[in-house]
């Protein structure tokens, strides 16, 4: 059921193949066990709930006092009570301390409660959880649109402006409607950087890889090529500037970046682009060339619901 979107054998080997090695399957991959989780959630454990047998057993040793005094009771009031009477007068003064509906209504409750967030269109896999809600008293949300909406769409960049001293980050570079930019900025580095930067590989023409990455690539309108046991080539739209990717640095999740070394043709010069979190390239940047307004410029388009890179 897998796909093959790209195999490269060495260039020492004429054949060109390559040999794949499946390390897991199904549920023991990342996204199996993402959906597993979600199928069957983990046993919550919940303070409440570890209490309960503790209050059961003290209502338990409250009821037994309770069940000797009624049968006392009974016993000196009636001459050799029947013990059908006995029996029941007992019970009924145990279910006046311990209900025995309390495990039904706690179960009844849940559910009314999951369905009445059913009718406000929340649907809830374990309704035990509903418990826990009542205890929350803050909440932090991710960016949206990763589960709600299928697809990216690139918007903009942000140059840093030589103008201003200091240098503070400049207006966006919009990108239009069909997803090429409507003006590009002449920095040429920066054009070079969202082009090459990322893991896009090219299928029967069409890039594919992960969306941010597509989108990033598809909106400089470069072209992307690589031959059989060949560097991969970008080249500008006009043609005039190709780019080899010499080595690429996948993204680390630990390190939240991802690097690529490209070289020009025409040159024998080395460039290093690297792309990811804004916290993360701050962390790595000389302190003396960040901006001023960087943290200011990133948290403002991060509480849009933008992905900021």
């Amino acid at each position: 059921g897998m796909l093959a979107l790209r195999s490269e054998g060495r260039a020492q080997d004429p054949s060109g193949k390559a040999v794949a090695v499946v390390l897991t399957t199904g549920m023991s991959t990342s996204r199996g066990q993402l959906i597993a989780g979600i199928l069957w959630p983990r046993p919550l454990v919940f303070k409440f709930d570890q209490q309960l047998p503790v209050l059961f057993s003290l209502l338990g040793l409250v009821a037994m006092g309770y069940f000797i005094a009624a049968v006392r009771v009974v016993s000196r009031r009636w001459e050799n009570p029947p013990i059908p009477v006995l029996w029941s007068y007992a019970q009924a003064t145990v279910a006046g301390v311990i209900s025995p509906v309390i495990a039904s209504l706690l179960v009844v409750g849940q559910s009314a409660a999951s369905k009445r967030l059913r009718n406000r269109g929340i649907f809830c896999l374990n309704p035990q959880r509903i418990t826990v809600s009542g205890k929350v008293r803050c909440m932090c949300f991710d960016k949206t649109g990763t589960l709600t909406k299928t697809g990216l769409e690139f918007i903009s960049v942000c140059p840093i402006s030589d103008t201003a001293r200091p240098k503070q980050i400049g207006d966006p570079i919009e990108v239009a409607k069909e997803g090429r930019p409507s003006s590009m900025d002449p920095k040429e580095l920066l054009t070079q950087a969202l082009a090459t930067c990322h893991s896009v590989t090219m299928l029967d023409g069409h890039p594919i890889g992960n969306e941010v990455e597509v989108n990033m690539f598809t909106a400089t309108r470069w072209s992307l090529t690589q031959a059989s046991g060949a560097l991969p080539v970008i080249t500008s739209p006009d043609g005039e500037v190709g780019l080899s990717m010499v080595k690429r640095f996948d993204f680390d999740h630990v390190l939240a970046t991802m690097s690529v070394v490209v070289t020009c043709a025409a040159s024998d010069k080395f460039t290093c682009f690297c792309k990811g979190s804004a916290e993360r390239l701050k962390s790595l940047c000389d302190p003396a060339t960040v901006p001023p307004d960087f943290d200011a410029v990133c948290d403002a388009y991060a509480s849009q619901g933008f992905y900021v890179l």
